[in-house]
């Protein structure tokens, strides 16, 4: 116990004297491991990426260590794994994300109609981070095909972590539905949504701010029906799969 608190009070005094200068991690027990295959325990007192890293170690030692000689340091209470470069992933915990997305196909009812057509979409998703090979959460977005969708959707991702970027395969799985009632003459009568899917493959790329960057390709699917009545008693029924390879962005915190 006399050992654990010496070196929290020298952790403490470490970051006071540090703070104006550089932002020390706020980290209480990491592990550095180096590329001789040994491995340091402690706390990290100050990390400079491509320079050098201080971890104060059992009784009261603090040992600094040439970030060449550094294979990668995992913050075991902050969840996060550390390059040797500086930048982190996160490896356990909830997560937030936020995305962007482009997409490409084509549209038309006949094959001499067929067009090219783009759409775009934003998503928001949190949920949970089991290790660094896997995660599980879900969100809600808008999707713009030639009409606006709002959906849900849960999302379960794999990673391959190699470290400052890692590839990804993830598949959203959901529900849209149509925001705008449309139709020839207003004729729509009744729109239903339908099954949404996006499988995915991309890279995961570390950032020195607790954040990831996600870039992911992946080809969207989206189900919908409508129903559409005429003045003299017709009724025209479509059901429609919109089909688009998708390009996204994302940050994860």
């Amino acid at each position: 116990m006399k050992n654990i608190l010496i070196v929290l009070i020298i952790s403490l005094l470490q970051t006071v004297a540090f703070a104006q200068e550089k932002a020390p991690l706020s980290i209480t027990k990491d592990i550095v491991y180096l590329k001789d295959g040994s491995t340091l325990r402690g706390t990290i007192i100050e990390q400079t990426p491509n320079d050098y890293v201080k971890i104060g170690i059992a009784g009261g030692s603090i040992v600094e260590i040439s970030m060449s000689e550094v294979k990668r340091i995992k913050a075991d209470k902050g969840n996060y794994v550390f390059n040797a470069d500086g930048s982190n992933s996160k490896s356990k915990g909830f997560y937030t994300g936020y995305n962007v997305q482009t997409m490409f196909g084509s549209q038309g009812d006949f094959e001499f109609e067929q067009r090219l057509v783009f759409g775009a979409g934003i998503q928001y998703s949190l949920g949970y981070q089991f290790n660094k090979y896997a995660s599980l959460g879900g969100g809600f977005g808008l999707q713009l095909y030639d009409k606006i969708f709002g959906d849900v959707f849960v999302q379960a991702r794999g990673f391959l972590p190699l470290g400052k970027i890692s590839p990804t395969i993830a598949m959203d799985a959901g529900y849209g539905v149509p925001l705008i009632l449309s139709g020839v003459g207003n004729n729509a009568t009744q729109q239903k949504g339908g099954v949404s899917m996006r499988p995915s493959i991309g890279l995961r790329i570390a950032t020195r701010n607790r954040a990831d960057i996600l870039l992911d390709a992946g080809y969207q699917f989206q189900h919908f029906t409508s129903k559409s009545n005429w003045g003299w008693g017709s009724t025209d029924e479509f059901n429609v799969w919109y089909k688009r390879l998708s390009f996204r962005v994302g940050w994860v915190f």
